[in-house]
């Protein structure tokens, strides 16, 4: 396998029995045309070549090709960066030095097999496919596998994939380095993969049923407190979404801001932190894909390239010392939204930071886009158009109080989502005297 990044050349010889295990072996993630490839019987496969042993071990703990490194996967090529970004994972779950990408179903891995124990056989044969995943540890693949077995008729979710996986780990623990990831690992990743039963103590993610009015109609959040009635029973959650935290999101400086939705909205989840994150608004959060020199930064302007006939950014990279550039929305991932609740809002902040408006700059809010000009007094907004957006957690003003979905700030009063229940009867009159 090799890499190069113009100014150094990494090779290594390896063998794996399979493209997973290969993932092992080399410490890093290789995309999804990499296994396809590797997997194919009539196309040469340049990266391992079998007839030879190997004569160099794996890389180094630590060797990893930059984002900006060049790939070559038989007929398809380009940056590390951009193959990972357009191959990316189904779900991706992690905590602290822990990470597990859910990468699919592998490729002619679907069977049938008879069900344990079924009085008819052949009735009670079932499609599996089985999923691939890879476990991480301090940025290094420690395994990637093939073998978590799902009926294919089952909506299965991202979580409990993660858990499935888990337990694949626990039964047939990775070996390659024991030394850094032992059995005591395994154990870890199996308590922080759990999914808890309710009532959820505060701190558990979650996902919560907020209405059909969004394609997503399940939010990610964290649970804040457990809504209890009088005699004590949970009846509701306290939680916080993820947007509230997001940059320009009305409750972004108000931690006390939560939202209360009955029990059976909210299940747990080993989500992670969830942010909006398609809309290219001032001070969103971005990503370079594939940049040698810039990691990430905000986003401060929107400009039309009417030659590639694209976005272009002007971003603020997080380099200490380093001036905005402009970069092709090609190059750039954004990964979490300013939630601006209007255009006028955001002119405004921009104002106040110096930044002035660019002829014929786009401009993207929640409630509203518009488009600036340049006019006799300077540059100014011309006009906006309402994006019909009406979503209550990202536009607060939005929201219709319910028994489902109600805005409140801790510490809150006593709260009860269910109906009172009905008041005792009034006591028995005394027996007459004798």
């Amino acid at each position: 396998m090799n890499w190069f990044d113009y100014d150094d050349y990494e090779e290594w010889e390896v063998r794996a029995d399979s493209s997973w295990a290969l993932e092992a072996q080399v410490g890093f993630p290789l995309p999804l045309i990499a296994h396809a490839h590797l997997t194919r019987t009539d196309v040469p496969i340049p990266l391992v070549d079998l007839d030879r042993p190997a004569s160099l071990q794996p890389p180094p703990w630590g060797s990893h090709p930059a984002r900006h490194s060049f790939m070559i996967f038989g007929d398809r090529s380009g940056t590390y960066g951009r193959i990972m970004h357009e191959d990316p994972p189904l779900y991706t779950w992690s905590r602290g030095p822990y990470r597990i990408d859910i990468l699919g179903v592998a490729e002619g891995s679907t069977v049938r097999f008879p069900v344990p124990g079924a009085a008819e056989v052949e009735s009670a044969e079932v499609t599996a496919a089985f999923y691939a995943y890879r476990l991480s540890y301090e940025g290094r693949v420690i395994c990637a596998r093939a073998d978590v077995a799902v009926d294919t008729a089952l909506e299965i979710t991202g979580s409990v994939l993660v858990e499935m996986a888990v337990e694949t780990l626990r039964e047939r623990p990775p070996g390659l380095w024991p030394a850094v990831f032992s059995r005591e690992h395994v154990d870890a990743l199996r308590r922080l993969t759990h999914l808890p039963s309710g009532p959820y103590p505060p701190g558990t993610r979650v996902r919560v049923y907020v209405g059909d009015y969004r394609p997503d109609p399940r939010v990610a959040g964290t649970v804040v407190e457990v809504i209890r009635d009088a005699a004590g029973r949970p009846t509701g959650y306290a939680w916080r979404p993820d947007c509230f935290d997001q940059t320009a999101h009305p409750f972004a400086d108000r931690p006390a801001q939560v939202v209360i939705s009955q029990l059976s909205d909210v299940a747990a989840t080993l989500d992670g932190p969830a942010p909006l994150n398609g809309l290219p608004s001032y001070r969103s959060r971005v990503v370079a894909i594939d940049d040698r020199h810039i990691a990430g930064g905000r986003l401060l302007r929107t400009r039309l390239d009417h030659e590639e006939r694209v976005l272009r950014y002007e971003i603020q990279p997080d380099t200490p010392g380093s001036g905005p550039v402009w970069m092709s929305q090609k190059d750039l991932l954004i990964v979490s939204s300013a939630l601006w609740t209007t255009v006028e809002e955001a002119v405004g902040a921009r104002a106040e930071a110096g930044l002035e408006l660019l002829p014929d700059e786009p401009l993207f809010a929640i409630r509203d886009v518009g488009i600036a000009v340049r006019g006799p007094d300077g540059t100014l907004v011309a006009r906006t158009v309402a994006t019909g957006m009406a979503d209550p957690l990202l536009d607060p003003a939005a929201i219709q109080p319910s028994a489902r979905f109600q805005l409140a700030v801790r510490p809150l009063p006593s709260a009860d989502l269910t109906d009172p229940p009905p008041a005792p009867p009034p006591p028995a009159a005394p027996p007459p005297a004798l």
